[in-house]
């Protein structure tokens, strides 16, 4: 829909730049909205979805709750954390990953 396509925008924008981009949280869609982000911007998750020639969702238990990147971004250790479901703190597990991120503009070097 239109937010997608804004969103499209906006991570293209900061992959321009060289400034790495980063999106999370509950889109309440599984592997619907990764293709459809993933198609305009080559944005990969944390559990493995990504776009090479086409949609590549992760395996396994897919959420709605995303953790993604584009360009200079590298995930590892992706956690699907039920302990927020059974103590009742939210009706969604915790998701987090490790993610390594580089800045590619120069903008951060000595002497700039």
């Amino acid at each position: 829909g239109p937010s997608t396509a804004i969103e499209v925008a906006l991570v293209n924008e900061l992959k321009a730049s060289g400034l790495p981009a980063l999106m999370t949280g509950d889109m309440n869609e599984k592997h619907s909205f990764l293709c459809r982000i993933s198609a305009g911007t080559q944005m990969k998750s944390s559990n493995g979805g990504s776009w090479s020639s086409g949609c590549r969702p992760p395996g396994g238990d897919v959420k709605i709750d995303w953790l993604l990147g584009a360009g200079s971004v590298t995930f590892s250790g992706h956690v699907q954390d039920g302990t927020t479901r059974a103590t009742g703190m939210s009706d969604h597990m915790l998701i987090y990953a490790d993610v390594e991120v580089v800045d590619t503009t120069g903008a951060n070097r000595d002497g700039d």
